[in-house]
């Protein structure tokens, strides 16, 4: 009976779905030929009033002339079948994230998708630490096998700051989402190419990386070799995530990409336990539950993508012409500035890797709770930075200087009270909550001697990294 009843129900529900698409499509239908309508009367007065038109995002009709036929200069709007045909003679796209209170509600989910993989990160050295037999070995043989897997995925973030770039422009100028797919199309193909190239490379050189480029001790290259081999198969899934989520993030909408991580992120947690808590696997065991988070993770997003409209047909992904460098140099005109400050990054924290395998377990083990929370915290500037490389390639397109001011000075009052509420969070976590990660009192001192030094770090770091995208999105104007 209760079989019955379920089917009962789904029937139910289905039928229901199906009459809600149909409505949906002729909703549609009429809304199209209405727009259609409106546009040919448009360009039918634009020789005598020199008017243009087009649709910009959210189905706006934006109009723009000389104002000398009695077109209403700001704001003068109608709603029609649920979306506002905006009439003005000046542009005022992106005015959504103009007041701190806008910027915020864009920022704070988009928050939670920048910190969700520096968090797993954390949660499986919480996991490792707890569930380990040898703590102390454990997490010494985690700290260089998770800093070369994601070292070399965060050198491959030119990749969504450059498809930010790109499409937040097409979805302007595009009217049917046709340049915005393609856009999508174009830094997809390079994320998937350059995902499983760099999958292949962590894969055979493993033991090679570990100890000539980071001078590993001998003893952990086995188990440390085991966690990176079981985490290549997820890169080329979270290189495509970034991709994508910053695809998403340029519609205004970062609510949708936030749901995806958060599902992927549950994932990791229970790969975790059962992987690491129940089945004992240690280090293989967290590795394998972030790769398998890795690509549902990638799946979900991709799904969300094609919900919005902006996800080109997945076959034409893998489909290059002849003329490769030039179909991607688009994308690789951002990799100059963007590489130059990721490797010099990258070259850093690789120098300090090194200087710290010559220390003692105990201080590797501490270094590697440290660095996990540090890269936890350093990427609380980052949604800001992204509203202002969403934001401001419309307003300096539009030529709104005011509103780009407008934009930067909230900018810089919220990256100025960031930075002290993340260095004052930090401080708290790795002196008196250190506990939280670890066990071993030796390390929890260890962590504490040096927190005031990464303290200080985290706070200067968290200002500029809140506005570097907008000096991009300048360049972006100049280019």
């Amino acid at each position: 009976r209760r079989a019955a009843a379920l089917i009962w129900m789904m029937a139910g529900a289905s039928e229901a779905l199906v009459n809600d698409a149909s409505s949906l499509r002729r909703s549609s239908s009429s809304l199209h030929a209405e727009r259609a309508a409106v546009t040919g009367g448009i360009r039918s007065l634009g020789p005598s009033c020199g008017i243009t038109s087009g649709y910009g995002t959210g189905g706006k009709l934006n109009l723009q002339g000389s104002g000398n036929c009695g077109w209403p200069r700001h704001g003068d709007g109608r709603k029609n079948g649920g979306r506002e045909l905006r009439m003005k003679g000046g542009s005022d796209e992106g005015e959504e994230l103009h007041s701190t209170q806008d910027m915020l509600r864009f920022a704070i989910p988009a928050l939670g998708i920048f910190i969700a993989g520096p968090l797993l990160s954390v949660i499986d050295t919480v996991f490792i630490s707890k569930t380990a037999v040898d703590e102390v070995r454990s997490l010494a043989a985690l700290q260089p096998a998770a800093f070369i897997c994601d070292m070399s995925v965060f050198l491959l973030g030119f990749l969504a700051r450059a498809t930010t770039g790109r499409v937040s422009r097409a979805i302007v100028r595009d009217s049917s989402g046709e340049e915005t797919r393609a856009e999508m199309r174009r830094a997809l193909s390079l994320a998937l190419i350059v995902g499983l190239t760099l999958s292949c490379i962590l894969f055979t050189f493993a033991p090679m990386l570990l100890s000539k480029m980071l001078g590993v001790d001998p003893r952990l290259i086995e188990p440390a070799t085991e966690y990176v081999r079981y985490r290549a198969p997820g890169v080329p899934a979270a290189v495509l995530s970034y991709v994508v989520i910053a695809g998403l993030l340029c519609t205004k909408d970062s609510v949708t990409p936030l749901r995806s991580v958060l599902w992927s992120g549950a994932a990791n947690v229970v790969g975790d336990a059962i992987f690491c808590h129940y089945m004992r696997g240690g280090l293989a065991g967290a590795a394998l539950a972030t790769s398998i988070s890795q690509c549902l993770g990638a799946c979900l997003q991709l799904m969300s993508a094609r919900e919005k409209r902006i996800l080109p047909d997945l076959t034409s992904i893998l489909h290059l012409p002849r003329a490769v460098l030039s179909y991607f140099n688009p994308l690789f005109v951002y990799v100059g500035p963007l590489a130059t400050i990721s490797l010099t990054r990258a070259y850093g924290f690789t120098l300090m890797t090194k200087r710290v395998s010559s220390l003692s377990p105990q201080k590797i083990g501490a270094y590697q709770v440290l660095f996990q929370l540090f890269a936890f915290f350093a990427f609380f500037g980052e949604p800001l930075s992204q509203t202002a490389q969403t934001t401001l390639p419309r307003l300096l397109d539009a030529g709104d200087s005011k509103g780009a001011w407008k934009v930067m000075g909230n900018l810089g009052s919220l990256s100025l009270i960031a930075s002290v509420l993340v260095g004052s969070v930090f401080a708290t976590l790795a002196t008196v909550g250190n506990g939280l990660f670890v066990t071993d009192l030796a390390i929890r001192q260890a962590m504490r001697e040096a927190s005031h030094v990464v303290t200080g770090c985290i706070v200067v770091l968290t200002f500029p990294a809140s506005l570097d995208r907008a000096t991009l999105a300048g360049r972006e104007r100049g280019s």
